[in-house]
């Protein structure tokens, strides 16, 4: 750790800047949240989460990525952020648990007709895995968020 509260996380190799603040949220990185798909494996008898999450529990953090509303609705207060771009069904990569993120919004966002985006959060991190039968199926979380839209991968119009 740095005196500025930067961090490494050695599994990803990858630094997290910042210092957790809501000025000056820690910024992440997918290769960062992914890197502990290696070592939590509660289905393999790995089920302890990385020290460094520690780190972020309750820290401002930001993050870019693919969105993805849970309904096409006039507006939300919900939404994934992922590595990758998805639709849902037919579109572009379906997300791991560990390069997706559930945020849920402090405002209402529109996204018109679309149910997908492309954008940045900021708001206060949590990790808790969501696991059944050993099977993790989400890591993060993301509360209290902000939405910016930001340009990304365009979907086709059907």
């Amino acid at each position: 750790m740095r005196g500025d509260g930067s961090f490494k996380v050695l599994s990803a190799n990858a630094w997290v800047q910042g210092a957790g603040t809501e000025s000056e949220p820690y910024v992440l990185s997918w290769e960062v949240l992914k890197s502990i798909e290696s070592s939590y494996d509660p289905k393999n008898g790995k089920d302890t989460l990385p020290d460094w999450l520690d780190l972020l529990d309750g820290k401002f953090v930001t993050i870019e990525g693919n969105t993805l509303v849970p309904v096409v609705a006039s507006s939300t207060r919900e939404l994934l952020v992922m590595k990758n771009p998805w639709d849902g069904c037919c579109i572009g990569v379906p997300p791991t648990p560990f390069d997706a993120v559930e945020v849920s919004l402090n405002h209402d966002v529109d996204f018109g007709n679309s149910a997908v985006g492309y954008g940045s959060v900021v708001g206060v991190f949590y990790a808790d895995p969501y696991v059944v039968d050993g099977w993790v199926l989400g890591v993060y979380i993301i509360e209290d968020a902000k939405y910016r839209a930001g340009e990304g991968v365009v979907f086709p119009e059907f």
